[in-house]
């Protein structure tokens, strides 16, 4: 219950968003290495493209 907090690790898999103009792409991928606070992370950038599309239009 109490003890110390889970530091990233290389293996570990992420989820993360990038900012891209207006809306943000979705990342996830596996930890290829950890420098301080950096990580090198080994994945895929999704842009959404379609549901970027719908919100513009109102639809979503």
């Amino acid at each position: 219950m109490f003890g110390k907090k889970k530091a990233i690790k290389e293996g570990d898999y992420v989820f993360s968003s990038k900012q891209d103009g207006e809306y943000k792409n979705i990342i996830f991928g596996v930890v290829s290495g950890v420098d301080g606070s950096k990580i090198g992370v080994n994945g895929l950038i999704v842009n959404p493209v379609g549901l970027k599309n719908k919100i513009s239009q109102n639809k979503a």
